[in-house]
């Protein structure tokens, strides 16, 4: 099932500002719609526009129409999903911050950042 929810910080008229200095974004990918509702809401209270996605999959294949600042990556069960995440934003010139969530230990995030800096070093040559 893939989602995605566009939910971009709360402004006001007398708030607005030019097009060029347009708030942040972050994308939120976590299975969990509360999770990503929290890092969301608190995001958005900072000023941030936040997009969400329920898994990788669904991020892979929406694309959005601006590039993120910063991509906030749950790393499940299935690991490999997020190497591919991090893999597809290496392809697309991403210059932001990725910061990985997951409850599953440090050595599972050690292999997703290994792998995401060869992705990166390896989309530079």
């Amino acid at each position: 099932m893939s989602e995605a929810v566009s939910t971009p910080a709360k402004t006001d008229a007398a708030d607005a500002v030019p097009s060029e200095r347009r708030a942040p974004l972050a994308i939120i990918i976590d299975e969990e719609g509360s999770i990503r509702q929290f890092v969301s809401l608190i995001l958005q209270g900072s000023g941030v526009d936040t997009i969400e996605f329920i898994d990788g999959a669904s991020f892979r294949d929406v694309p959005t129409a601006r590039a993120p600042d910063v991509v906030f990556l749950n790393v499940n069960l299935e690991a490999q999903d997020a190497v591919h995440s991090i893999e597809t934003l290496s392809k697309s010139d991403f210059a932001g911050a990725v910061q990985l969530i997951s409850n599953r230990g440090s050595a599972v995030l050690e292999h997703v950042k290994d792998a995401a800096l060869a992705a990166f070093k390896e989309a530079s040559q």
